[in-house]
């Protein structure tokens, strides 16, 4: 039997991200949960020990599932709201651990464990939820690097924060969960039910959306001199613009822009383009 997605979410939305409108009875979170939820003004999710629906090695594809969601439900996203890998994981349940951010590629977070506090009873005025709030991410791949290395452990005004931390039942967290190109979100969470099977429960609810996070190999001055000498050096004499990693070439003859355009691919700018007499060069 299946059953539809608690807290109303959208069809349309879920639909638009490919996972099923519907989820499994063992997603589902108990009945008692989604009434208080709604009571509550918050949204409960369920999540699964990691490995408890394990598909094939290197599975990419949900339906490769035995879940018919890839990892089996053990992921989360407060984003998306749904518990497919593929559509932006924020958090995780591994042997009675949550894990935030840092599954893949330059995307990590950071979070802090609150004690038995009351997901209402949190705002921007304590000194964990100050910081989270006022924390922006860098932009430059290696100092994102960096900040991956420091998000597994820090502590800040007296705070700790790490990217792991022990499911603790009635516990509050606050959680900072930065995927690139994607979403950026600071959330409080609530582990409101642990079942036998070492499944969570949990409340939750949204404080602050950030604009999406991205990222740039260098900074624009740096592509910009590096591009110049690679217009120097082919003898052309062409205009051009670096705007958050995006090389525009202007006026390039029609022969030699692919040539332009390889020898500026090795900078891993954010994209190129060209264009004549304001219009772009197919």
């Amino acid at each position: 039997m299946r059953i539809a997605v608690v807290l109303a979410v959208a069809l349309s939305p879920l639909l638009a991200f490919g996972q099923p409108k519907e989820l499994p009875d063992v997603l589902k979170p108990d009945q008692d949960l989604v009434i208080l939820a709604d009571a509550g003004g918050f949204e409960v999710a369920k999540i699964l020990p990691r490995g408890t629906f394990a598909g094939p090695f290197n599975a990419y594809k949900d339906e490769e599932n035995p879940l018919g969601i890839r990892e089996g439900g053990s992921f989360y996203s407060f984003s998306t709201r749904q518990h497919s890998y593929n559509k932006t994981p924020e958090v995780l349940l591994e042997n009675g651990y949550i894990g935030v951010g840092g599954f893949a590629g330059l995307n990590y977070g950071f979070m802090t464990d609150l004690g038995d506090v009351p997901l209402e009873a949190v705002d921007f005025e304590s000194p964990a939820a100050s910081f989270l709030h006022a924390y922006r991410p860098p932009t430059l791949h290696d100092e994102i690097r960096a900040e991956q290395k420091r998000a597994h452990r820090f502590s800040q005004d007296g705070v700790n924060f790490q990217s792991r931390l022990s499911a603790k039942l009635g516990h509050t967290y606050l959680v900072r969960a930065i995927s690139m190109d994607a979403s950026d979100k600071l959330v409080v969470f609530k582990v409101l039910r642990i079942d036998e099977t070492g499944a969570i429960s949990i409340g939750w609810r949204s404080l602050k959306d950030f604009d999406k996070p991205t990222y740039l190999y260098e900074s624009d001055d740096s592509l910009r001199a590096r591009v110049a000498q690679v217009v120097r050096e082919k003898g052309l004499s062409v205009q051009f613009s670096v705007s958050s990693g995006h090389v525009n070439f202007r006026d390039v003859p029609r022969h030699r822009a692919s040539e332009l355009s390889n020898a500026v691919y090795p900078f891993r700018p954010k994209g190129i383009s060209f264009t004549e007499q304001g219009k772009g060069i197919p």
